[in-house]
């Protein structure tokens, strides 16, 4: 089936926003789309175009579904495990070793700090700190889209202008104080196919610019591992959880570049869903220790092998624990907070304390993702779910978002909620796409979308005061 970019953006934004909604209802979507739309549109299509990154970009987190693998599939010994003893990867794949700390990279002259205090985020002279900022959108994909399995990639920004500090003062213009920037595991190491141009140290080279920027800017950032895969495929699509292939290594990486940057925030992993399980755990078990899974969102990708995968494929694969990530942060010395999403694409706190991690540092922080028509979108669930963990520990709303083209539905009730509540949150994008929801801007100088953009926009200003 051939489909315009127009068309194709249509049918993605449909499956938001069933996504957000009933799940049964996205199963038949996906069966529709997903089984033809990314084999289509993805390599063997037209190669993505670095003018055009609104027929490209990925709509928020990039979360989409489909049902659950059947369970009760026998579990395969696995082989490797690097240097984390609590991990181990998949059968017959080498554990990349993490490459080491850039020692180009210093954090740029700055009184910016962040550290956990209580439930609150403490800045470096002691005073509670609220962050409310914006998602960068496009280091997660640009990197790894198109190509051929041994050159993946067609760019590491995605044509935007992200090596310009006009992008950064334009975000502090709307009283932002933090930035995320959504990450890629195989682009950041350099693994999978991912062309040397637009992966490892050209990638990671690119991402300490871009922090960098941020910091010159007077903001605060949020490194975020978004796309990732497990074993030699790429990392084309938000998977159900972190890999113990790479995931690790990725972590290891990141946090020995940044440890001595105190001004970001480490977001272990995007939005974990549990569709794939094999081992019998149960989605919290899983979320915390890792478990085996025998499906993963190949996206229509060329394999290794040259053939082209469907949605998804069957792989047999284990996933790496929160408890496993952590440790390998502060295996490296690093003492930054860590922020752990919860279950449901982040937006399923429910089992969180219940299954809280352990951080020798006390650094961690609660992460929510939170849209109109989730689970977690009535103000009950805000009050019995998320206000006794944000009475623990800091909680902060990696991605919210609402309405372009209609009317708002959700964050005039729900930001103001966060506000009355100390929870910090970043609104989904800062990206000037054409997308009908969660879209902030319409040009890089900040120009606001009509609705959401222009009642985030003013809503900062407000709650920045004079």
């Amino acid at each position: 089936m051939t489909l315009s970019a127009s068309s194709l953006r249509s049918l993605l934004n449909a499956v938001v926003a069933h996504r957000r909604g009933s799940l049964a209802a996205l199963v038949g979507v996906l069966v529709i789309v997903l089984g033809t739309v990314w084999v289509a549109a993805q390599p063997g299509g037209p190669r993505p175009s670095p003018q055009a990154p609104a027929a490209q970009a990925p709509v928020p987190g990039q979360s989409t579904s489909s049902p659950r693998a059947p369970s009760g599939h026998p579990s395969t010994p696995a082989a490797g495990g690097g240097s984390n003893p609590g991990v181990t990867a998949s059968p017959g794949t080498p554990v990349p070793s993490p490459p080491p700390p850039s020692p180009s990279y210093s954090p740029s002259p700055s009184t910016l700090s962040m550290r956990v205090s209580g439930n609150h985020l403490m800045d470096g002279a002691g005073k509670t700190v609220v962050l409310r900022g914006v998602n960068l959108s496009g280091t997660e994909f640009a990197c790894i889209q198109g190509g051929t399995p041994t050159s993946r990639g067609w760019s590491i920004y995605g044509g935007q202008p992200f090596d310009r500090a006009s992008t950064y003062a334009a975000i502090v213009s709307w009283h932002a104080n933090v930035v995320r920037v959504p990450l890629n595991e195989d682009c950041w190491l350099g693994i999978s196919g991912v062309n040397p141009a637009y992966g490892g140290a050209a990638y990671r080279a690119a991402i300490q610019t871009e922090v960098s920027l941020i910091h010159q800017a007077g903001l605060y950032a949020v490194l975020d591992l978004h796309w990732t895969s497990p074993g030699p495929y790429a990392g084309y699509s938000q998977q159900p959880m972190p890999d113990a292939d790479h995931s690790i290594a990725f972590w290891q990486s990141i946090a020995g570049t940044f440890k001595s940057d105190h001004s970001v925030i480490f977001d272990l992993f995007n939005e974990p869903f549990f569709y794939y399980i094999s081992d019998g755990s149960d989605q919290w078990t899983c979320w915390l220790k890792g478990c085996a899974m025998n499906q993963f969102i190949s996206a229509g990708q060329t394999a290794p092998d040259g053939s082209t995968t469907g949605y998804t494929t069957s792989y047999s694969w284990r996933t790496a624990g929160m408890q496993a990530m952590i440790d390998a942060v502060r295996d490296t010395g690093a003492t930054q907070p860590v922020l752990v999403n919860g279950v449901d694409w982040g937006n399923d706190l429910s089992g969180w304390l219940a299954h809280q991690p352990s951080d020798p540092r006390g650094q961690l922080v609660a992460g929510w993702h939170s849209y109109p028509q989730q689970g977690c979108s009535p103000q009950s669930c805000w009050t019995s779910v998320i206000q006794p963990i944000a009475a623990k520990v800091p909680v902060l709303v990696g991605e919210t978002g609402d309405n372009v083209q209609d009317p708002m539905s959700y964050v005039d009730t729900f930001l103001p909620w966060a506000d009355s509540h100390g929870v910090s949150y970043l609104g989904w994008t800062w990206n000037p796409w054409q997308d009908p929801k969660n879209v902030l801007i319409k040009d890089w100088t900040g120009t606001p979308t009509t609705n959401w953009g222009t009642y985030y926009r003013n809503h900062l200003a407000a709650v920045a005061g004079p």
